[in-house]
């Protein structure tokens, strides 16, 4: 078991999928997973759905589209300051392996697209930080169910280590724009100021009696993080229009992988020609084919190494190995967009 803050530094050090994305996690999740056996056994959790107004920063802060309310569930009696925040982590890629699953998403200031409540192999990411004392019953009896569902994958070793970045982040990284419109800076700059009127304290000392340039900086991040992981030539294309950056990249969603940089993303044009999404096991099956026929067979060949880190000498050795594992394969994008064959 993995709980707040302490499971993040565990994680961090295990290279796991259930990454430190931030340690900002409020007392309540949402986007239960209640038809999972964690929910009911050995005891029966009925979360208290209560509805909420949508944080306005949300829609900026997530590839899902958002309503004005959402259903959340309180795990905890307090929220910070007078407790510990908790540790979440990424959504993003989490469960492209067959040891990964995700039982609930949490609130937070990285936003809604954040995990609060997961597993990966044989271990139980619990995000939140207060002790049982200070959980809500219904979150107390999950916690109970959680160690008794950890007991059952006792000695399991995770599939993958963590490597790369999921593609979903091209999406997120596609509405920075949005981030320079005039409303969301008016947003933003309201919220600001709200916080630090109820709490002084979040004002660095440096900029006492200078909330304005405050501010400032903390809105001129977008546009140097925008040319370090967008690439130059979409900026020449696309501009400041969050729109058509989204649109890109959803148009070529099935063809991304992770470009030089590890938060930028580039279209495999190799794929992206054949029109097959390059995490279906049917781009290895045509591109085995090609060889078969010696029609195509570099692009064939370059394929197969890139998607699999695998090489064979003969089209009859790559059959016979997709023959053979068919049935395990599962591609991920956070362990360098490739295929992987689960164990039996």
């Amino acid at each position: 078991m993995l709980i707040g803050e302490t499971g993040g530094r565990v994680t961090t050090e295990l290279k796991l999928k259930l990454d430190w994305l931030c340690l900002c996690l409020y007392d309540s999740a949402h986007h239960l997973k209640l038809d999972h056996e964690v929910f009911h056994h050995p005891l029966e959790v009925a979360p208290e759905l209560m509805e909420v107004q949508t944080p306005e920063e949300y829609p900026f802060q997530s590839i899902d589209t958002w309503q004005s309310k959402m259903k959340v569930w309180k795990t905890q009696s307090v929220n910070y300051p007078l407790a510990d925040v908790g540790m979440c982590h990424t959504l993003y890629g989490f469960e492209d392996s067959p040891d990964a699953e995700v039982f609930a998403r949490g609130n937070s200031m990285k936003g809604p697209d954040c995990v609060a409540l997961s597993r990966q192999a044989n271990y139980f990411h619990w995000g939140f930080s207060v002790p049982p004392s200070q959980m809500t019953d219904s979150a107390r009896r999950l916690f109970v169910n959680a160690i008794c569902y950890i007991q059952k994958f006792n000695g399991q070793q995770p599939l993958m280590r963590k490597s790369t970045s999921p593609r979903e982040w091209a999406l997120r990284n596609a509405m920075l724009p949005a981030l320079l419109t005039d409303e969301y800076r008016t947003m933003k700059t309201k919220q600001i100021r709200d916080e630090i009127a109820a709490s002084p304290g979040l004002l660095p000392e440096r900029y006492e009696g200078h909330i304005d340039q405050f501010i400032v900086d903390q809105l001129g991040w977008v546009e140097p993080e925008m040319k370090r992981i967008l690439p130059q030539d979409l900026r020449d294309r696309f501009g400041n229009n969050a729109s058509e950056w989204i649109t890109y990249y959803r148009d070529n969603f099935e063809y991304l992988r992770q470009g030089d940089d590890p938060s930028s993303f580039v279209v495999d044009q190799d794929v992206a020609a054949l029109k097959i999404s390059n995490r279906a096991p049917e781009l290895l099956e045509y591109c085995i084919g090609l060889l078969e026929r010696q029609k195509d067979v570099a692009l064939a060949n370059r394929l197969l190494q890139r998607y699999t880190g695998m090489n064979h000498d003969t089209p009859q050795e790559w059959r016979a190995w997709f023959v053979e594992n068919k049935s395990r394969l599962y591609f991920s994008d956070s362990a360098g967009y490739q295929f992987r064959v689960q164990p039996n």
